[in-house]
């Protein structure tokens, strides 16, 4: 469909399939979607199409999250705050930051959210949940894990698609933390049962599906962390990666981890602070 509108030169049609094409890629690969929002994006700059710039903007910084491309985020979304914005924009772009603020150490990283209040009472459910999303991922990297799996349900409860998958893996996680298997056992049901499919998702599912071995005293768990951190490195997803090797370490072993200089290096990469601060203490053990 791209090929098709930029042969007839039908600049809408070929900004929604970029849309879609990047929404569509983000389960199995999402430096594919980074791929397809940055390009929608330079094409809807370039075409003055100020609110598709938003969108694929928004998209991007997203996914930015996973892929590593946190410092130019901030840098973009920084640029789009001088521009006028819907308040769907503006939660957007402010629950991607205080993610991202929150995973560098940043002391306030939930300054951003509060500061969209008040909020219309009508705000879509959709929309609201990536704010509980945003405050279960400060939960966790401050290490109060059963307010992150609470938050994380929540936002399940009113997000869709990818983005459900995203808090009820989270959340999952976030059990595991706590060493409730039964949240996990939970978490996995309803991801099983979800209909997203691709190489991420997989693996993200598979992370999960180990550390609830690992817990149980499987005897497979090793394999099964090893298959995960596999589709990770192939996926070139650095949070997710350092995560799935901390988790192996700590509910795998529990005792020392000789992934610890992988760790600090993927969350230097990153400028991780945060993050480092809390798995720090576990990985050292």
């Amino acid at each position: 469909a791209i090929t098709e509108a930029e042969r007839l030169s039908i600049i809408g049609a070929e900004l929604r399939a970029r849309n879609n094409l990047a929404w569509l890629t983000v389960s199995d690969d999402p430096h594919a979607t980074m791929s397809a929002a940055r390009g929608g994006m330079e094409l809807a700059t370039r075409m003055g199409v100020g609110d598709m710039v938003l969108q694929f903007a928004g998209v991007a910084c997203a996914v930015s999250i996973d892929t590593g491309d946190w410092n130019w985020a901030l840098s973009v979304i920084a640029e789009m705050r001088e521009q006028s914005q819907a308040m769907s924009h503006r939660i957007e772009f402010g629950t991607t930051e205080a993610i991202l603020r929150a995973l560098r150490g940043d002391p306030r990283p939930e300054a951003v959210i509060d500061a969209l209040s008040p909020l219309d009472p009508e705000t879509d459910p959709q929309i609201l949940a990536a704010i509980d999303y945003a405050r279960a991922w400060i939960a966790f990297v401050d290490g109060e894990y059963d307010r992150s799996r609470r938050l994380a349900e929540t936002a399940a409860t009113g997000a869709l698609g990818v983005e459900q998958h995203a808090a009820r893996v989270l959340g999952g996680r976030a059990g595991l933390w706590l060493g409730d298997g039964g949240a996990v056992a939970s978490a996995l049901a309803s991801l099983g049962a979800s209909n997203q499919r691709g190489r991420a998702v997989d693996a993200a599912q598979g992370t999960l599906r180990a550390g609830a071995a690992a817990i149980a005293g499987d005897a497979d768990a090793g394999s099964m962390y090893e298959e995960a951190i596999a589709g990770w490195h192939s996926l070139r997803l650095p949070l997710q990666l350092a995560l799935c090797l901390a988790e192996r370490d700590r509910f795998l072993t529990g005792v020392g981890s000789s992934s610890y200089p992988e760790i600090r290096g993927i969350l230097d990469g990153l400028s991780a602070a945060g993050l480092l601060r809390m798995l720090e203490p576990v990985a050292r053990h």
